[in-house]
């Protein structure tokens, strides 16, 4: 009797194993045949402090576009005068104005030429009238595309919040100038909005120009 129970106890304990296996193995070729949803847009790296992005901005390629394509377009009479227009691409609604370290960042939804899906354009402007233009600050990855948002400023950061088509509530966060650095993070961990409560938040995938960027939920 024992030696039955102690051959059943083991078949048992082998189909829970194998199961546990096939389910590993199911896991693991869900997340190999996730859609790649990388940016092809242009992505650049930037230094921390002010000075040395700006001197990298002066020859930056994609600025260079964008200033050639600005100059097409003032040659239509239906072009926006005092309103702000992109450079090139379609212009979607405006996304995350705020005030960060001695500028006015404007955010909008953009398409790029070489990749037409919703990204973050960036400008920016001492003065909500003249405004200058900057690289994308979020493009797509892990989401299929980088939706509307906000921005929240802090003392030390720059928070935007937004929606990632398939993928949820989105978070990018940049300390930097100009809001030009990017990293690359990956694991779970607890977010905190400083007076906010906290955002417990399933980090995917951390890309972008913007900064660090992480798949949340709310608490």
């Amino acid at each position: 009797m024992r030696n039955e129970k102690l051959r059943m106890y083991l078949g048992m304990a082998t189909a829970v194993i194998v199961m546990a296996g096939f389910g590993c193995v199911q896991m693991v070729l869900a997340e190999d045949t996730q859609p790649d949803y990388t940016s092809k847009a242009p992505r650049f790296k930037f230094a921390n402090t002010l000075e040395e992005q700006e001197s990298q901005l002066k020859n930056n390629w994609l600025l260079k576009r964008f200033r050639e394509s600005r100059k097409k377009k003032a040659e239509d009479p239906h072009r926006p005068i005092y309103h702000y227009y992109n450079p090139e691409g379609r212009l979607g609604d405006l996304n995350g104005l705020c005030f960060w370290q001695g500028l006015w960042h404007l955010f909008y939804q953009s398409d790029p030429l070489e990749d037409p899906r919703a990204h973050w354009g960036h400008a920016v402007s001492e003065d909500l009238i003249h405004w200058r233009d900057l690289p994308h600050a979020i493009y797509p990855g892990p989401e299929k595309a980088s939706f509307s948002g906000s921005t929240l400023v802090e003392k030390d950061r720059v928070i935007a919040l937004y929606h990632g088509v398939e993928a949820g509530t989105m978070v990018a966060v940049s300390s930097d100038p100009l809001c030009s650095t990017g990293k690359r993070s990956r694991g779970r961990r607890s977010f905190l909005f400083r007076n906010l409560g906290i955002l417990r938040c399933p980090i995917k995938s951390m890309t972008g120009v913007s900064g660090k960027k992480m798949v949340c939920t709310m608490l």
